[in-house]
């Protein structure tokens, strides 16, 4: 009788454990995103100010300035390695000019093949 007790606040103990982990990578991650959004805050200026030399009005990005934000993002999202490194050589070789409108991300993985997509 005692055993039953005693295994049965085992099963709770651990049932507990189990969801405070869980709980505490919630947090966990939800901080590593707040601080990317503080950074991606304090870089909204700069990127505004990148539209603004460019006619038309409209949203600019430009890789080169976006780099290092976007990979704080495939660090946070803990994409495979071997992804995160076909990612950003594809966006290095071929974004050269910066993207003003959604026909441009289009063009820019137009040349893909479905064996691109699926490595």
């Amino acid at each position: 009788m005692a055993g039953d007790k005693i295994s049965e606040l085992k099963k709770r103990v651990e049932e507990q454990c189990r969801t405070l982990g869980s709980m505490a990578e919630s947090l966990e991650g939800e901080n590593r995103f707040g601080q990317l959004l503080r950074r991606v805050e304090g870089q909204c200026e700069a990127l505004s100010s990148l539209a603004g030399d460019f006619s038309g009005g409209g949203f600019v990005l430009s890789w080169p300035e976006t780099r290092s934000l976007f990979l704080e993002y495939l660090e946070f999202k803990r994409y495979e390695p071997h992804n995160a490194r076909n990612m950003l050589n594809y966006l290095d070789r071929f974004v050269r000019k910066p993207i003003t409108a959604p026909m441009d991300v289009m063009k820019l993985f137009s040349p893909l093949t479905r064996a691109h997509l699926r490595e």
